[in-house]
């Protein structure tokens, strides 16, 4: 009898040959802290809390567009005079761009420099060369104590229980919901690996309600177990609107849902 909470995937899928155990679980715990970077200012933003959200650049590329214009520890304060504090606006600002060039200012040893950068079109997607990460300065103290996972598919059930954690009252009314999907600091919640498993996994651990990054979509149709209801977001947002209808027992009907199979 074939199990429908299980997959059967190639072995690199999970354990790339290039990568040893001990590199792969590094990466995993690398992923994972970020993560919990990313959670803890997108819940903060959502609470309204201001404080500094830098887009630090720690690498130029190969054959780099930015070459002689960004450096290694560049802070970008904006792209064309729009503010970026989080890298899904600075790509989306060097998308609407394009390839005309890009007025780029950037905080550089304490001093405001402006750059000129000309995005390459690589495929469709405008790039300036540069590899980024976000570095913060919290208002407040967050620890989050997980032990033993890796990876970034906790991203917004992290926002989500920090979010509870500050406000008033239990955001969920009593219910239990689950959920699973990366974030980054502007709120944006991504596709993860396993979907499919995770909804098992929610149901066996006794949820009513999940939680799906909207990118899964092609996955959670027609793979959703027994009565688990599942709600496919795509912001921070969008869920805690998802949890408040479900808290106040509201019409789930008005709540968005992946296609039917």
């Amino acid at each position: 009898m074939l199990d429908d909470s299980r997959a059967v995937v190639p072995i690199e899928a999970v354990f790339p040959a290039d990568l040893t155990q001990e590199e792969r679980d590094e990466q995993n715990q690398t992923l994972m802290v970020d993560s919990q970077q990313d959670a803890i200012a997108a819940a903060l933003v959502a609470l309204g809390y201001d404080f500094p959200r830098d887009v630090t650049v720690i690498a130029l590329l190969e054959d780099s567009a930015a070459e002689g214009e960004l450096e290694e520890g560049d802070v970008i304060t904006s792209v064309n005079g729009e503010p970026v504090h989080d890298i899904a606006t600075l790509r989306a600002v060097i998308q609407e761009n394009g390839t005309e060039p890009a007025a780029i200012e950037v905080e550089r040893d304490g001093e405001e420099v402006d750059a000129e950068v000309t995005p390459t079109d690589v495929d469709g997607t405008l790039l300036i060369g540069v590899g980024v990460t976000m570095a913060y300065e919290f208002p407040i103290d967050v620890q989050i104590q997980l032990d033993d996972v890796g990876g970034p598919s906790a991203g917004l059930m992290f926002a989500l229980g920090i979010i509870d954690k500050l406000t008033p009252d239990a955001m969920t009314g009593g219910e239990r919901i689950a959920g699973t999907g990366t974030i980054d600091s502007a709120g944006n919640v991504g596709a993860i690996g396993g979907i499919v498993q995770k909804m098992h996994g929610a149901l066996g651990a006794g949820a009513d309600w999940m939680l799906a990054p909207i990118g899964n979509c092609d996955e959670v149709t027609g793979n959703v177990p027994g009565d688990l209801e599942v709600f496919a977001v795509t912001t921070l947002d969008e869920a805690m609107v998802v949890i408040d209808v479900i808290a106040a027992e509201g019409d789930l009907d008005t709540l968005p849902r992946c296609p039917a199979g």
